[in-house]
């Protein structure tokens, strides 16, 4: 079986054990690093949003640049049942596994988000609709 890693043509899961990570999670968990990056704003930029989007786009053509080899992968351990994404995480002291991007707790709807993570998943609403994100795959991740 090739690797994931591998820069073939291949469809395979990186963890075949879990289930693919959704385009809204991948998109929340984007904006949540974005957020964490203090960038220089081209003069005359429309907006934060898309100058951090296109400080991305840097940075990803830096990386497609760059040779083949294997990246870690952190999903053996926990996906989170809520957004599908690996080991976002950790135990709280009583043992239960909580999702730090979407605020899951094993089973229950964390009502208080972190109002930071929740503007960046707000954020993005417009451009989850234009990528054909259901209306209810929104709802959910924006729940808790």
């Amino acid at each position: 079986q090739p690797s994931a890693a591998s820069c073939d043509s291949s469809e395979l899961l990186l963890v075949p054990s879990a289930q693919e990570t959704p385009d809204a999670s991948k998109m929340m968990s984007i904006a949540q690093v974005l957020c964490t990056w203090n960038i220089v704003v081209p003069a005359g930029n429309c907006c934060i949003r898309h100058a951090l989007s296109n400080e991305l786009q840097r940075c990803t053509a830096l990386l497609l640049r760059s040779g083949c080899r294997d990246m870690p992968t952190f999903g053996g351990g926990w996906q989170c049942p809520k957004c599908k994404l690996l080991d976002a995480g950790d135990l709280d002291s009583v043992g239960r596994h909580s999702c730090e991007f979407c605020g899951y707790l094993d089973g229950e709807s964390v009502s208080v988000a972190r109002h930071r993570k929740r503007e960046a998943l707000e954020s993005l609403s417009e451009i989850q609709g234009r990528e054909s994100v259901g209306e209810s795959e929104r709802t959910q991740l924006s729940d808790g």
